[in-house]
């Protein structure tokens, strides 16, 4: 016997068979993502308000609109959209679990007022996290062309065990050089 479907699992269908995660959704990602994109980089123009420089919001909001239009027009453009979302969505997720984790194991010391991370580990973060991104958008396209040819160089060459293994011990390596080579900080006015 089939257990019958929840309540909000039929609220969610009716709002899937109304467009809302194909055409509404898609739309105002796309609205919001280009109009921010022009309202910070001035890309349309500014215009003066009162003597202060402002972006064309009009010309930035129609652009927009049209942009928008035209994405949700294609549904490959979408398609590709709601599979980049979901795995940016469960990337963005485990990295806030990563985040928690270390808030939780590395307390800052009494003089600390807050958990400061290295520049070093932000920028790596912020490495990886573009190259996710990348593959990610790759995988959702379909892997096709370039897609399927980096993603094929990495699972042949790149992560066979010796590759990988030679990988983590550089970077092993790596990271007790530069702590051993790093000179201590000093102390209040001692050099």
């Amino acid at each position: 016997m089939e257990p019958e479907p929840s309540l909000f699992r039929g609220a969610i269908e009716v709002l899937n068979s109304l467009g809302l995660y194909d055409v509404i959704l898609p739309f105002l990602f796309v609205f919001t993502l280009m109009f921010a994109i022009f309202e910070k980089t001035r890309m349309l123009g500014i215009e003066k308000v009162n003597g202060v420089d402002v972006p064309r919001k009009n010309l930035n909001a129609m652009v927009s609109f049209c942009i928008a239009l035209l994405v949700v027009a294609s549904t490959k453009i979408v398609t590709i959209i709601n599979q980049m979302l979901a795995s940016i969505v469960l990337f963005i997720v485990l990295i806030f679990i990563y985040l928690v984790t270390l808030g939780v194991l590395f307390h800052p010391s009494e003089k600390q007022k807050e958990f400061n991370v290295p520049a070093a580990v932000k920028y790596s973060f912020m490495a990886v996290g573009a190259v996710v991104i990348i593959v990610i958008f790759f995988h959702a396209a379909g892997m096709g062309g370039f897609g399927e040819v980096v993603g094929n160089f990495f699972m042949d060459y790149v992560l066979t065990g010796t590759v990988l293994t030679t990988i983590i011990l550089l970077a092993v390596l790596i990271v007790a050089m530069v702590l051993i080579v790093k000179e201590p900080k000093s102390k209040g006015g001692n050099k």
